[in-house]
C-alpha cells in the first residue's frame, strides 16, 4: 500500500459524501482510507459505513468523542501505507491529487511533500488559491534557509492536510498530535516533522480544497489553554531553528509571531471568555510573567502603541495599567 488517507469525522453528514467521493474519483488507485468517526450524533457514521461496505479499501472506526488529535493518531496507528495524507471531512481533493503526489515521491523520495491549496468560499461563490511562491526540493537544512519563512508567512506550515508525509518519519521518531491541546496541535505536529526530517519537497500546485462558508465565519472560540499550546509550539519552533543553525532574524521573526498571538489571546480573554473580572487580571498577570512572553517583548521589532505600552508597564512591574487597557479595549469593541 502506497498512500493511507486519514479522515477524522464529527457530525459531518452534510458534506462527508463530497469528501469521500473526491477520493473515489482519484486517477491513482494504490491507496487506503481510514475514517475515524469521533462520536458523531448525526448520520455521519452510517454514511461512512456505506462507503466501507461498498469499497474494500475504505475502513471505518467508530469511537466516542475524543477530539481530532486522538482520531488522527488512531488513524496513523492503523494505517498501512508508506505515506500518509490527512483530509478533513468538510474538505475534498482534486482528481489527480494522489497521482501528482505519488509522482513526486518517485522522483524525490522526500520525507515531506508540501503543496498548495485553495479556499472554496461558499457564501461568496469564489475560490482563493494559495500557492507557494516557488518550488523546492532538497535537504531540510537548505529548506530552512530558502523556504521556511515564506511558507510560514503564507500559512503553509499550519495545517497537516497540505502535506504528504512518509509514515516512517512519524513512527520512528514517535511523533503524534498532542491530545492535551485542541488548538495549535497541528502546527506543533508540523514543527516536529520538520525537526526530524532530512529532505523536503514543495510543489507549486493547488491539490486541496479547504471549504469555508465565508471568511467572516472563521471565528475562533476561546480556548483557556491557548497560551500553553502556543508556548509549546514556540518551544518546538525554536528547537527546530537551533537544530538547523539559522540566523538571528529567524528568532526575531518567531518572537514577533509569538507576541502577536499572545496579544490576540489576551484580547480574547477579555472579550470572549467567561472569566470573572479579577480572574482575567490573574490570567493577564500569568502571561506577562511568562519567560517566553518577556523574551518576545524584549526582542520584538514591533513598535505599535500596544507593544510600547506593554513594554513600558512591564519594566516597572505593573499589571493594572494593562488590565485597564484591555478593559477599555473590550468596552470600545462592544460598543462598535
Amino acid at each position: 500500500m502506497k498512500i493511507s488517507i486519514i479522515i477524522p469525522v464529527y457530525n459531518a453528514e452534510s458534506y462527508i459524501e463530497t469528501c469521500l467521493d473526491s477520493i473515489l474519483l482519484q486517477s491513482y488507485k494504490d491507496y487506503e482510507v481510514w475514517i475515524i468517526n469521533d462520536g458523531s450524533s448525526d448520520m455521519s457514521g452510517e454514511i461512512c459505513d456505506g462507503y466501507a461496505n461498498r469499497h474494500r479499501n475504505f475502513n471505518v472506526i467508530h469511537n466516542s468523542n475524543h477530539g481530532v488529535s486522538f482520531s488522527r493518531n488512531l488513524g496513523i496507528s492503523k494505517s498501512k501505507g508508506e505515506y500518509l495524507l490527512f483530509v478533513d471531512s468538510d474538505d475534498y481533493i482534486n482528481e489527480d491529487t494522489l497521482k501528482i503526489l505519488n509522482d513526486s515521491t518517485l522522483n524525490h523520495r522526500s520525507d515531506i511533500v508540501i503543496f498548495g491549496f485553495q479556499y472554496d468560499i461558499i457564501d461568496e461563490d469564489r475560490i482563493l488559491i494559495n500557492l507557494p511562491e516557488r518550488e523546492f526540493n532538497g535537504s531540510t537544512k537548505l529548506f530552512m534557509t530558502d523556504a521556511f519563512l515564506d511558507l510560514h508567512r503564507l500559512e503553509f506550515l499550519n495545517p497537516p492536510w497540505n502535506k504528504l508525509i512518509k509514515k516512517s518519519l512519524i513512527t520512528e521518531n514517535d511523533i503524534h498530535f498532542n491530545e492535551d491541546f485542541s488548538i495549535c496541535e497541528d502546527m506543533s505536529f508540523n514543527m516536529e516533522l520538520l525537526y526530524h526530517s532530512k529532505d523536503i519537497t514543495v510543489l507549486r500546485e493547488s491539490l486541496y480544497h479547504y471549504v469555508i462558508k465565508s471568511f467572516g465565519s472563521l471565528v475562533f472560540k476561546f480556548h483557556d489553554n491557548y497560551y500553553e499550546a502556543m508556548s509549546y509550539y514556540f518551544e518546538l519552533t525554536k528547537k527546530l531553528f537551533e537544530n538547523n543553525e539559522v540566523s538571528d532574524r529567524y528568532f526575531i521573526y518567531i518572537d514577533d509571531f509569538f507576541l502577536s498571538k499572545s496579544k490576540s489571546f489576551l484580547k480574547k480573554v477579555y472579550r470572549q471568555s467567561n472569566l470573572r473580572f479579577f480572574e482575567k487580571y490573574r490570567y493577564l498577570e500569568k502571561v506577562c510573567k511568562d519567560e517566553y512572553f518577556l523574551t518576545s517583548i524584549k526582542t520584538s521589532t514591533n513598535r505599535d502603541f500596544e507593544h510600547i505600552y506593554i513594554k513600558s508597564t512591564l519594566k516597572v512591574g505593573l499589571y493594572w495599567p494593562l488590565h485597564i487597557m484591555y478593559v477599555i479595549y473590550t468596552i470600545y469593541k462592544n460598543l462598535r
